[in-house]
C-alpha cells in the first residue's frame, strides 16, 4: 500500500449527552507520498481527531478516507494498521532493555537497524551516555528516564517498524527546540517514499514542511508550505511572528 492520502468531505462528529459536538468538519485534503506534513492549532482544534481516522481509531460519520485509491473503509484492519505507525504524546515503556523496548514490534530486528532507528530518533546519544547503552534496563514506564528520553525511545521503536505513514500526535512535546528541530530534518530524510504527520505547536521546527496544516474549530483554515503561508498573512503568519525567530 503506497501512501498517497486523500480526505473528501469528511466529518467527525460525537455525542455527550443529547448534544452533538463536532470534532472534524468537512475536511478535504489530498497528500502526496512521501510529504513531510506539520500539523498545527490549538487544543481540540481537531488535529488528533484527524490523524485517528486514518488508522481507523475512529470512523467518519460522512465522507471518505482513500490511501493509494484504496478505501480505507473497506480495506482489512490489520493490514491497514500495519502500514501506520503512531506515536503519541506519552508512549508505553515496559521493563526490559532499552533494545527491547526498540524491537518491540521486532523481535528479531539486528542490533545495527535498532542504533539506526535509535539515531534517527536522536536517542543513540543519550543511550550510549548511560551505564550499559542499549542494554541498560528501563523500569517500569521508564521511569528511570526524563520524559524526552521516553519519547525518543518511543520514535525509535516506530521507525523500526518502517510504517509507510508514521503519525508524531505531539510526540516531541518534552524535546527542548534543537533535538525537535533535528529530528525533524532526520525524519524529512527517512521519509523518501513515506509519508510523515507530524502534531506540534513549536513552529519554528516545521518551517521546511512539504505542506503545513492548520486546524481551529474542528476546521482545516489554511494550508501550504511556509512561504505560501506567510505570503498569506493569516492564522499561520500571526502564530509564527508571536513565537518569533
Amino acid at each position: 500500500m503506497k501512501s498517497l492520502i486523500k480526505l473528501i468531505k469528511v466529518w467527525k462528529s460525537y455525542k455527550i449527552g443529547e448534544i452533538t459536538v463536532d470534532a472534524l468538519c468537512g475536511a478535504d485534503l489530498i497528500i502526496n507520498k512521501g510529504d513531510f506534513v506539520a500539523i498545527m492549532g490549538p487544543s481540540g482544534s481537531g488535529k488528533s481527531t484527524l490523524m485517528k481516522l486514518l488508522p481507523r481509531l475512529y470512523n467518519p460519520n460522512k465522507g471518505r478516507i482513500f490511501i493509494d485509491d484504496y478505501d480505507i473503509g473497506k480495506v482489512d484492519l490489520s493490514s491497514l494498521r500495519r502500514q501506520i505507525g503512531i506515536v503519541p504524546q506519552d508512549s508505553l515503556l515496559f521493563e526490559g532493555t532499552i533494545a527491547d523496548n526498540i524491537s518491540l514490534n521486532d523481535p528479531q530486528a539486528s542490533t545495527e537497524s535498532i542504533i539506526d532507528a535509535a539515531k534517527l530518533a536522536c536517542a543513540h546519544d543519550f543511550i550510549m551516555s548511560l551505564g550499559q547503552g542499549y542494554a541498560t534496563p528501563l523500569a517500569e514506564r521508564g521511569s528511570n528516564l526524563s520524559g524526552g528520553q521516553r519519547q525518543r525511545i518511543a520514535i525509535a521503536r516506530t521507525i523500526l517498524a518502517n510504517p509507510q505513514v508514521l503519525v508524531m500526535d505531539e510526540a516531541t512535546s518534552a524535546l527542548d527546540y534543537n533535538t525537535e528541530r533535528q529530528l525533524c530534518m532526520n525524519l524529512q530524510a527517512w521519509a523518501a517514499g513515506r509519508t510523515v504527520f507530524f502534531i506540534t505547536h513549536r513552529l519554528t521546527s516545521i518551517k521546511t514542511s512539504d505542506l503545513i496544516l492548520v486546524m481551529d474549530a474542528s476546521r482545516l483554515v489554511e494550508s501550504g508550505n511556509h512561504s505560501e503561508l506567510m505570503d498569506r498573512e493569516g492564522r499561520y503568519a500571526a502564530l509564527y511572528r508571536q513565537q518569533g525567530e
